[in-house]
């Protein structure tokens, strides 16, 4: 079991899309972090592993890491340019701490 606090306007879309659709909320958190989940958890989890171990990859070894993993530019759902995109903004926000 999960609770979760929403802000104010977050759950007033939820709501107004229950309503719509006859599907309870939970229906779209499910969905919604499973989405999440599926796309950022396999990145996540190497990079903290990295950081476990005390190494800090620079975004071209992240980069590299993903070229020559598992995934290919074909698997379903995966782009490199959309992921090119979460690391720099990765490495946007690291700058900025």
């Amino acid at each position: 079991m999960l609770t979760v606090r929403l802000d104010p306007e977050l759950e007033r879309r939820l709501e107004k899309l229950s309503e719509n659709t006859k599907r309870p909320k939970s229906h779209y958190v499910k969905e919604a972090l499973t989405q999440y989940l599926d796309e950022r958890e396999e990145y996540l989890s190497a990079l903290a592993a990295l950081e476990r171990k005390g190494h800090k990859p620079t975004l071209a070894e992240l980069r590299h890491m993903i070229e020559i993993g598992d995934k290919s530019p074909d698997a379903e759902g995966f782009s490199f340019e959309k992921l090119n995109e979460e690391l720099d903004r990765e490495l946007r926000d690291a700058k900025g701490r």
